[in-house]
Order: C-alpha cells, then structure tokens, then sequence
C-alpha cells in the first residue's frame, strides 16, 4: 500500500487549505494511506476527517529545536517508507524531519505569491514552480492541489468537493446544550469578532447595527464564538444594542466549534480561523474583509458570500476582479447580504 506524508505546521487555516489538495491524493491513489504531521492545537480536526489515516502531532516552536523527538519521529517515518512527502508549510522543520528520514521524494512549493521565501532548499529533492504564470494571485487551497498534482502526474481540481468532516457525538452534544440554552424559533447566526491582528476587525457598533437589522426583518438569534479573552469584547457588543445575545466565548473547543457552527443557520465573521471552520460545514457563511486577499486567503465554502475592503482589493490588485468592494463596509450592506442567506 503507498503511503503519503503531508507537513502543515502552521496555523488552522493553512491546515483546513490542505484539505482540497488531500481529496485529490485520493482520488488518484484511493488505495494510498495519508498521514499529516500537524501541530498539537490543530490535530483534532484532522483525527476527525475521512480523508486523513494517521495525525501525527509534533510539537513545533519555530525557534526552538526538540532534537530527541524529532529524530524518533523521522526514524518512525522512515519505518513506514512512505513514497513521497508533500511539504504544504515550507517550513524548515518538515524538510528535517523528511531528510533524515530518507523519504524518496520530498515536494515543496516555490513562488506562492505573499508567503514568503522557502529556507534550506536542499532538504528537498521534488520543487514545484507554483508562481502562476500571469502573476496573479489563487487560492493558497489550489497551489497546494497543484503540489500534489505536479508529483502524481495528474491535473489539479479546483472544484473537487471533499468530504465533510465526522464530529464526535459529544461534540455535537455540547453545541445542543449551549444553544438550548438560548432559546427561541428565529434563525440562530453565529458571530466571530476578533482574530489575531487587529486590522481584521470591524467596528463593534456596527455588528450592533446588524445585529438589529437581522433582528428586525428575520427575527434572528445570535452568539458570539471565540476564546476566552473575546468574552469581553461579547459584552462590550451586548451593551452597545438592544439585541440580547449568546456569549459562548472560550466554551468550546475546535471540534464543539464546528458542530455549534453545524446547528446554525448562518455564521458572519471577519477574516479569521472561524471562516475556515464553518467551511467544515453545510452552514452558509459570510466573511468580511478588511485588510487581507480574499481571493488566496477565502474560506472553502460551498455557500458564501465575501464582503470586501477596496482598500483591500486594491492592495492585492483585485478591483477589477469578481469580488463586490466597498469605499466603507456598512453595517446595511453586512445584514442585507446576511438576509440573502437566510433566505
């Protein structure tokens, strides 16, 4: 049985941009095993996807070398003799671990556009020029397909449609329990505030302002998601409208996430994590964007609406592309393309 190593030792959303590129190494090789080697905090998401065979957590400080357990890891790897290693990260770390561990053939990506320069080349022995030929910019899911593609010999997909992933019942117990307890007959819209930089964020008055449009017209119901610091902004939020809400900030975990973002009827948020989350799900989603390229950074969800920043587009060179853009994202424009999807 041919067995495969993907390294994505980044952040949650760079893992979830992987999946696309996972559903093709199936599709062509269905027989094949795959292993992930991932960070400890994004595991669970991976553990739990029917595309992944073994989730192997590697605790990674990017400036701090844990030499005794990367050497038993390698020498794991080796023994499993995999045929190929793709390097979604470009970390330096997975290029160690795959070149001690002998593995055949060790991909990485070269030239996507906004991620920055590959380190130590010479770990790898497969480099695939992912640099579109236009200079334009893609979806980072797609370079990461067309990686795999360039080694299997195949064409990548960018319409291939993963499978969805399968939540533990006890996650789904914890989203039924919270949202019990707020009850009512109106859509439930989950809400992401924050992520990690702060030029993501959107004025909290205006979620107020939405808050009170979709209360109106679509009698919805809202919770705040997030970790436990973001509780406070939630209060800060309640005080600001007449509109009661949820707070389950720092309540759940990644896969009670997801399942509590499964229950909803719509999840709105800024650029961050949370989209990607939801794009787990069936639920239709709606991102903002304020400061980031939604085209190489947007969720893969199936349905979804993307709420642009000119300033945005225009940094990326995206204003004559097919994203809608705004001088100014008004909390008017925000509830009438949330109402769109609750139709």
């Amino acid at each position: 049985m041919e067995e495969f190593v993907g390294f994505q030792l980044k952040n949650l959303g760079d893992v979830l941009m992987t999946i696309p590129a996972l559903a093709l190494i199936k599709k062509y090789r269905p027989k094949s095993r795959l292993v992930m080697v991932v960070r400890p905090q994004t595991a669970p998401l991976l553990e739990n996807h029917p595309l992944v065979d073994e989730v192997i957590a590697h605790q990674f400080q990017p400036r701090a070398f844990d030499w005794r357990n990367s050497r038993r890891l390698a020498q794991y790897l080796r023994k499993k003799e995999p045929v190929a290693s793709f390097h979604f990260d470009g970390q330096q770390r997975g290029g160690i671990l795959a070149f001690w561990a002998r593995l055949p053939v060790r991909a990485v990506g070269l030239g996507i556009l906004g991620v920055g320069g590959l380190k130590s080349s010479w770990l790898y022995n497969k480099k695939a020029n992912l640099k579109p030929k236009d200079g334009s910019w893609e979806s980072l899911a797609l370079s990461h397909q067309r990686l795999v593609a360039e080694v299997l010999g195949v064409e990548p997909e960018p319409d291939i449609d993963p499978p969805k992933i399968s939540l533990p019942q006890s996650s789904k117990d914890k989203a039924k329990a919270l949202l019990e307890t707020w009850p009512g007959t109106g859509p439930i819209v989950g809400l992401t505030l924050r992520g990690r930089q702060k030029e993501k964020s959107w004025p909290l008055d205006y979620w107020a302002q939405v808050m009170e449009i979709l209360r109106r017209e679509k009698n919805a119901r809202f919770y705040v998601t997030g970790e436990k610091d973001d509780a406070v902004l939630a209060k800060s939020l309640a005080s600001l409208g007449s509109v009661d809400l949820a707070n389950f900030c720092g309540q759940t975990d990644l896969l009670e996430f997801v399942a509590l973002a499964a229950a909803s009827d719509l999840f709105l948020t800024i650029d961050t994590g949370s989209a990607h989350l939801v794009s787990l799900t069936s639920t239709p989603l709606a991102t903002i964007f304020t400061a980031t390229n939604p085209l190489q950074w947007g969720a893969l969800s199936r349905k979804q609406a993307i709420i642009c920043y000119n300033w945005a587009l225009a940094r990326f060179g995206l204003l004559k592309g097919s994203f809608v853009g705004y001088p100014v994202i008004r909390p008017e424009e925000v509830a009438k393309v949330a109402a769109s999807l609750l139709a």
